[in-house]
């Protein structure tokens, strides 16, 4: 299982408006400088860098990126967002598909960590420590460099914390994407195809945190152990009469053409390619997801990936034994619809939500829910609340309210204190 290295208690409702969280952007830059806290000058090319999102769809302006590099900047970093009332949010590899990173709204101050991103592995302990900032390609490069083997996890973003550094062991999963942060793909879970032998999140031993009040403490099963169960609140595909086939290939694009072309002739497919550095992933689109329990006939028309049952490793441990709400849901569907060039259509979200509302249709709340790593940004706090994380909402806003009482840690669909 990993150890996640500091992240920090992010959950909150903005008590402040945009506009005078902008007003406040001289006294914030001025106390990290103070501090000494590394900062992206506006316009720079870390700052386009560090505040450019995954999905361009949702593009926030935060007030200032602090570009750390030690947990004393992130508790320096934490203590100015407090002292001067901007909230504040981390960013770990940056593919929230609502740009939570980025605050999910204009007026925020960006905790940028993929510069915190050193990997040590125990081969004695198969033990792995992992600052929050770390990529899974970098994860699984240096834990092979290190243990001579082939790992890693399944796929998956930290809403609750900010997480500085992470212990696990190394699961024998397959990687998936190089670019994806390790905090959120451990902290919501890390649900992908080879998780039926278990969740990224059920690797976690422990965490290193930095909370609301800047302080940093360790967390694990014996140790602060409503934060430890709170941490590991997040966890797939999703198949339809389409097939999607997505993947890199180094070269340019007449090579990838004559290489696929016996492919596409034998399937009649199409293939569509675009180019760049596998870090410049950014990408325009709208994301929902799903979990139920079993379908009549008349609502399984097509074949839908397992998420649980009797030989899924996800729903073995007791529902209640993290924050994931969802193990003992049968079906998971996670619904991604993007478009290649230009502006995403305002109504390109109709199909998705009709799919998801013909087959809840007569169910009752509790035997269905979403998964926070396809969030649906189009969703209100409330809802997004009990969607996300349903039975177990009420332990984790008490939780907020005991680490993260003015919610400092805010974003427009987290957990809000009791």
């Amino acid at each position: 299982m990993h150890r996640l290295g500091p992240l920090f208690a992010l959950l909150g409702l903005a008590s402040t408006s945009h506009a005078s969280a902008f007003d406040k952007a001289a006294s914030l830059v001025d106390c990290l400088a103070k501090a000494g806290v590394p900062v992206d000058a506006d316009g720079s090319p870390d700052y386009k860098l560090d505040a450019t999102p995954f999905n361009l769809r949702l593009n926030y302006t935060p007030v200032a990126v602090a570009a750390v590099t030690t947990v004393k900047h992130v508790q320096d970093a934490v203590a100015c967002a407090r002292e001067i009332g901007v909230k504040a949010n981390a960013k770990c590899g940056g593919h929230s598909y609502a740009s939570f990173g980025l605050g999910g709204e204009d007026g925020h101050l960006v905790i940028e960590m993929t510069r915190m991103n050193k990997v040590v592995l125990d081969n004695t302990t198969g033990i792995a420590t992992a600052e929050g900032g770390t990529r899974l390609g970098h994860l699984a490069w240096e834990l092979y460099n290190q243990g001579k083997r082939r790992s890693v996890m399944a796929h998956a973003q930290g809403e609750l914390f900010t997480l500085h550094r992470y212990t696990t062991r190394v699961p024998k999963h397959r990687l998936t994407r190089y670019s994806v942060g390790v905090g959120g793909h451990v902290l919501h879970g890390g649900y992908g195809v080879s998780s039926h032998t278990r969740l990224a999140l059920d690797w976690l031993i422990g965490a290193t945190i930095v909370l609301a009040n800047s302080t940093m403490v360790n967390c694990s099963e014996t140790e602060n152990a409503d934060l430890f169960w709170a941490l590991r609140a997040r966890a797939g595909r999703w198949a339809s009469r389409f097939v999607n086939l997505e993947g890199l290939y180094y070269g340019d694009k007449e090579g990838l053409q004559a290489t696929l072309a016996p492919l596409v002739k034998k399937t009649n497919a199409t293939a569509l390619a675009q180019t760049g550095g596998w870090l410049d992933q950014h990408e325009t689109f709208y994301s929902t997801s799903l979990y139920t329990n079993a379908l009549d006939e008349t609502q399984l028309e097509t074949f839908i990936d397992l998420h649980g049952g009797e030989n899924s490793a996800v729903s073995k441990p007791s529902v209640d034994s993290t924050s994931y709400a969802h193990r003992d849901y049968l079906l998971m569907y996670l619904l991604y619809d993007r478009v290649d060039k230009g502006v995403y259509p305002t109504n390109g979200h109709t199909i998705m939500e009709n799919f998801v509302s013909n087959i809840t249709q007569g169910m009752q709340k509790p035997d269905w829910g979403m998964y926070i790593n396809y969030p649906d940004s189009r969703l209100d706090q409330t809802d997004a609340q009990t969607n996300y994380w349903g039975s177990h909402l009420a332990k984790l806003q008490a939780v907020k309210k005991a680490v993260d009482p003015d919610d400092v840690f805010h974003y427009p669909q987290g957990i809000l204190p009791t």
